[in-house]
């Protein structure tokens, strides 16, 4: 598990030290808290103690850990039934891993401007049903705009189009977002909804939910499309003439997409979301994943796949 671990890169931050749970309801609301803590000095054998009873706690509590996976934009849930039966096979053969029972045709309003609040129900609905099962919060895996979603559903300062706000974080205790755009500045689709999240639970907005973000490194985009230096350029010989074309023409349409997200299109990101808009959270875990692409278009590796799920899915426990 370790080397599956050291592949990842997280990004040098200051880790969170957690308060009590009497200290995070004391100081939830919107933004973070003020609470800091010092760093502990530990010596080495009381580090392997503890992480051998971390280990043992973990893979207790994997045992009936549930998780809820959120599918993202203009997807349904059937094309993450691999990624649910991944992710079951790596935490244990008891873990209960759902997806949210959405259909794509639920986000066909939203591309004429409607709100999300259809699909929010179902991952209401659906998280609701796996706390109720499992008698304690689940885990919410986002993809894409699966995840800032989730931290729309996890408010509980300002309804969302209905009556009363979710506040989901009843039923939630952490939320790993895949490739989320959460610092997006595109304005359609996402427009005035992902603002109304920004504005009213920015960051790791709830205290009493864990965080983590995760993107993939998978490419950097270009501003141009650079068909001349790929048709002239003699330094890359080793491959064909073709590939260098290709190459050049997927830069630049990744970088279409980046600009779109953060305004600059030279860039590094999982193919559709750049890091920085992926890693936007003030207060979260921020984890970047080499050679990840955003979805299951390309034949590459993406976040659902196993090899991929194996590097994430601790982060669930």
């Amino acid at each position: 598990m370790a080397s599956r671990l050291a592949r990842t890169r997280v990004k040098n931050t200051p880790r969170r030290w957690r308060a009590s749970s009497a200290a995070r309801a004391a100081t939830r609301g919107r933004g973070r808290r003020a609470t800091s803590f010092a760093p502990l000095e530990i010596s080495a054998a009381s580090r392997g103690a503890a992480r051998a009873a971390r280990g043992a706690a973990r893979a207790a509590r994997a045992r009936g850990r549930r998780v809820v996976v959120v599918p993202g934009f203009l997807t349904g849930s059937d094309a993450y039934e691999g990624v649910a039966r991944a992710l079951a096979r790596a935490i244990g053969d008891d873990a209960r891993v759902r997806v949210a029972p959405v259909k794509r045709e639920m986000w066909f309003g939203t591309l004429r401007g409607g709100s999300f609040e259809e699909i929010l129900d179902v991952v209401d609905a659906c998280a609701r049903e796996a706390a109720r099962d499992g008698g304690e919060r689940v885990c919410l895996v986002g993809h894409s705009a699966g995840g800032w979603l989730g931290r729309l559903y996890l408010g509980d300062a300002r309804a969302y189009r209905g009556e009363a706000p979710y506040d989901g974080a009843r039923f939630v205790d952490a939320l790993i977002t895949l490739g989320a755009p959460h610092g997006s500045l595109e304005k359609y689709p996402f427009g005035s909804s992902l603002a109304f999240t920004n504005y009213y639970y920015p960051g790791a907005y709830r205290a009493d939910v864990r965080y983590v973000d995760v993107v993939g490194d998978y490419a950097r985009g270009s501003a141009n499309f650079e068909l001349f230096d790929a048709l002239c350029d003699r330094s890359d010989t080793k491959r064909p003439l073709v590939d260098r074309v290709r190459a050049a023409w997927e830069a630049f349409t990744i970088g279409v997409s980046y600009a779109a997200n953060c305004g600059r299109a030279d860039v590094r990101g999982d193919g559709v979301t750049p890091i920085d808009t992926a890693h936007a959270l003030t207060g979260s875990e921020h984890v970047i994943l080499p050679g990840v692409y955003h979805g299951p278009t390309k034949p590459t590796r993406w976040y659902g796949a196993d090899s991929v799920v194996e590097l994430w899915y601790p982060y669930c426990l």
